[in-house]
């Protein structure tokens, strides 16, 4: 198994500015009505452990998918960044 973990972090961290735009100028206030929560208690929360925790899983799920994709031969290779694409990420 050959995992690059520069690319591992780079991909954890990548997912913060695609949040950013998600949960803020795209969806922001949807996301806000649908969950129930006012801008209170969004501000209330602890954000340490919110970016911590999100760091966290965004590091765990990018080192799993590298090690999927680490698989031989190379037409694996894209049926699983296929697979994963479709059904992990979306």
């Amino acid at each position: 198994m050959d995992v690059n973990w520069l690319a591992v972090i780079a991909a954890a961290l990548s997912s913060f500015p695609l949040g950013f735009l998600w949960y803020g100028p795209l969806f922001g206030k949807i996301w806000q009505r649908e969950a129930g929560l006012s801008a209170e208690q969004l501000k209330s929360g602890n954000m340490g452990v919110i970016f911590g925790g999100a760091l966290a899983l965004a590091l765990i799920q990018s080192a799993a998918f590298a090690v999927l994709l680490s698989a031989e031969p190379m037409p694996e290779i894209v049926l699983y960044g296929l697979i994963g694409g479709l059904c992990f990420v979306a």
